[in-house]
């Protein structure tokens, strides 16, 4: 999750977890992943708020290829394909899991509120994706999607949108926030496009890798 940095809040939504071992240490050996490394995300074609629909999905398209070129890295994000725009995001529906894995732009609080199940406040952006385990070495994400707040208050900027979206798909691929020094006004020296509020950038840095 990200939220707006002049709240001086830092918010954290870890992955919705399923399946047994849910509590057990997590090591880079034992931590979910993507089969195979690769995910196919699906973009809302929606825009609204200071962008257009079509610089929403480039944003997005953007985001999934800064991950999938991190020198190293087997990740593949693909979000090459599009959907219509729509009034009820699918968030978290892994009980009716159609591996349809998304990025929605949200412009109504109402909306957000219905997927969600509370108010945006200053989130920009929310990320689910749970995982099922099979033995300690196997677990693997098997859902994700992504909501974007575009009704945030101050709007949107090309450039802006893409920063969440990247953190949000840092969220969707397993990634958490690897510094919380500003947590109680305490200062972070961490830049990182997964950290929960702060500095933006537009593709991975080192602290993120």
């Amino acid at each position: 999750m990200r939220s707006i940095p002049l709240l001086l809040a830092v918010l954290l939504v870890l992955p919705l977890m399923s399946g047994t071992g849910a509590h057990a240490q997590t090591t880079p050996q034992t931590a979910p992943k993507w089969y195979g490394g690769q995910i196919s995300m699906r973009v809302e074609s929606q825009g609204g708020n200071g962008i257009t629909a079509n610089e929403f999905v480039a944003a997005s398209q953007d985001s999934a290829k800064s991950w999938t070129d991190v020198t190293g890295s087997s990740i593949m994000v693909n979000a090459s394909e599009t959907f219509a725009a729509q009034s009820s995001p699918r968030w978290g529906d892994y009980n009716n899991n159609d591996s349809a894995h998304e990025i929605f732009f949200v412009t109504t609080n109402n909306e957000w509120s219905q997927a969600t199940g509370a108010g945006a406040g200053g989130t920009l952006g929310v990320t689910v994706a749970p995982w099922t385990a099979w033995s300690c070495n196997q677990r693997e994400f098997y859902d994700a999607d992504i909501l974007i707040n575009g009704f945030v208050q101050d709007g949107w900027s090309a450039t802006s949108v893409e920063e969440t979206v990247l953190h949000e798909i840092g969220h969707a691929i397993g990634l958490g926030h690897p510094c919380l020094a500003g947590w109680n006004g305490c200062s972070s020296s961490c830049q990182a496009v997964m950290a929960a509020s702060g500095g933006d950038f537009t593709t991975p840095q080192q602290d993120d890798i």
